[in-house]
């Protein structure tokens, strides 16, 4: 591939990058489905979403490691364009689990194959030294679309909260047309059976340089996802209290509106992370971010406050300044036939964790219940009582990688006598 077709595919991933991230449904789909549904059916809606995952991102992987990057990323965005299309047509609890399937469809072949295929098409013209930086510019790109299309969704769901959906589609439409534009670097290094690239994954997990990492990237995926599935509930009971209104017509304006100020200075914040990581080193930096998300969660279990909402424009600082320096540090220790593959079972091990957790604060009314005198099961009485137990899980997170660290800084300086 030619120097000219290797910048055209990069302008194409690049405009991939922003049809993906078109997620005009983010500041409502709590809200859409918590309309047909108890809000112990949308955390099992979600658990199924985690669990299909499950199921899905190690082959989808393989797929991209044995078919290629683009086929990949073609499947990806059907899948995606399906998905909202089923979202929006369908206002059922069974055709909401259709539509969660689809979903974990598309985010899990999209899982690794991404930046594998970001990374093959910087290296194909020997330009491999701007992953990092160039990782870091994808990421405020793709937060800027999310911000005016979480604006869009939210002011369309005002009208009809399928319109967001709809909104998406088009975005993932988008998607399909530049992957399909690609052109994908031929290689190589090519996949083996799927038991022999697990085999060497495993392997890879166990290096020094990449255990911590492996670790602290599958946390990361649920402590940064622990604010996301409960802000639209905690907006919506704030603005009950203190607004009195009892729809849910102004709340998709008020989270779409909260959700473009999260998105917007979360891609101020990306743009800076591989300097800042670079200053302050990789770990301690990265440990930081985690600090900050696990604070913003607590607070969120304590107080039920107007100013907590500000706040909260920081839920999503943690995960931007940690994409690209975890894809720095990480993706370039891979071998390429099995980079999507490793990428995908660390994606795995994170969301099969937070599907996990999610079905354990799905029992916290019925254990507060249990042992609680006269305890009144109500969507407002619950949020906060499964805010805290999350504060409480995500704090042994996080000492658990603090831990982990210094134990792996001892047994490495312990080698190096």
């Amino acid at each position: 591939m030619n120097a000219e077709q290797q910048d055209r595919s990069l302008r194409y991933y690049t405009l991939y990058i922003m049809g993906i991230s078109c997620y005009g449904w983010a500041p409502l789909f709590f809200l859409y489905i918590s309309k047909h549904c108890t809000l112990t059916e949308v955390l099992e809606l979600e658990s199924i979403y985690y669990i299909t995952v499950f199921l899905l991102e190690v082959p989808s992987g393989y797929f991209s490691d044995v078919f290629g990057r683009r086929k990949t990323l073609i499947l990806s965005t059907l899948a995606l364009v399906l998905s909202y299309a089923t979202f929006a047509l369908g206002q059922s609890y069974t055709t909401f689990i259709l539509a969660q399937i689809l979903l974990a469809m598309g985010i899990s072949f999209n899982s690794g194959t991404d930046t594998s295929l970001h990374l093959a098409l910087l290296h194909d013209t020997n330009r491999a030294n701007e992953y990092g930086p160039r990782e870091a510019k994808l990421a405020t790109r793709g937060l800027m679309t999310s911000a005016f299309a979480a604006l869009s969704g939210g002011l369309l769901g005002i009208f009809d909260m399928r319109l967001a959906y709809l909104l998406s589609a088009l975005g993932a439409l988008l998607g399909f047309y530049a992957a399909f534009r690609i052109k994908e670097p031929e290689h190589t290094e090519h996949a083996t059976s799927i038991r022999d690239n697990l085999t060497t994954c495993i392997k890879l997990i166990k290096q020094p340089q990449l255990r911590w990492l492996f670790a602290f990237a599958s946390v990361a995926i649920v402590l940064n996802h622990i604010p996301y599935e409960f802000y639209q509930p905690y907006i919506r009971n704030l603005g009950t209290k203190i607004f009195n209104y009892n729809t849910d017509t102004y709340a998709t304006l008020w989270t779409g509106i909260h959700l473009m100020g999260v998105q917007l200075t979360a891609s101020w914040m990306a743009s800076r992370s591989s300097a800042l990581s670079q200053r302050f080193g990789a770990q301690k930096f990265l440990l930081a971010t985690m600090l900050l998300q696990v604070l913003l969660i607590g607070i969120m279990g304590v107080f039920e406050h107007a100013f907590v909402v500000i706040l909260l424009l920081a839920r999503a600082w943690p995960g931007a300044f940690q994409k690209a320096p975890l894809r720095a540090h990480i993706t370039p220790l891979l071998p390429r036939r099995v980079s999507a593959t490793y990428l995908s079972m660390q994606s795995l091990t994170g969301r099969l964790a937070f599907g996990g957790t999610l079905l354990l604060l799905s029992l916290t009314p019925e254990v507060l219940a249990l042992f609680t005198d006269n305890y009144a099961s109500t969507q407002k009485t619950n949020l906060p009582a499964i805010l805290m137990t999350a504060t409480g899980l995500s704090l042994c997170f996080f000492l658990f990688l603090v831990v982990f660290a210094l134990k792996d800084r001892l047994e490495q300086s312990t080698e190096a006598t």
